[in-house]
């Protein structure tokens, strides 16, 4: 599901890039892992492969469930993140906002 929506819209590269860095994530630490010579510096090489995997599907995930878009639907800016009105109740989920123009979008659900 995640590849699928990555092949769309402004990312569809992404899905690519998400494949080909577990393909050869995966291939690496796989060759240490049974390699008789692998030394310290290649386990940690493999660990910070393996975070960098993990960070970059953790940041498509994120971005896809919380339904942050890639550029502000109204003025077309880069700068958005995530906002929490002041007046919001403890708890209350952030939502998608520009930096720019102040467009937020409108809670799910």
């Amino acid at each position: 599901m995640l590849f699928a929506s990555c092949n769309t819209g402004n990312i569809a590269g992404l899905a690519g890039h998400l494949r080909a860095i577990s393909a050869s994530g995966w291939q690496l630490v796989g060759r240490l892992v049974h390699s008789g010579t692998a030394t310290r510096a290649d386990g940690e090489i493999a660990i910070t492969v393996t975070q960098h995997i993990l960070a970059t599907f953790g940041t498509a995930v994120f971005r896809q469930v919380r339904g942050i878009p890639d550029r502000c639907p109204d003025c077309g800016s880069y700068k958005i993140g995530l906002w929490r009105p002041a007046d919001s109740a403890a708890g209350a989920e952030a939502l998608p906002a520009c930096q720019v123009c102040d467009w937020i979008a409108a809670p799910v659900g």
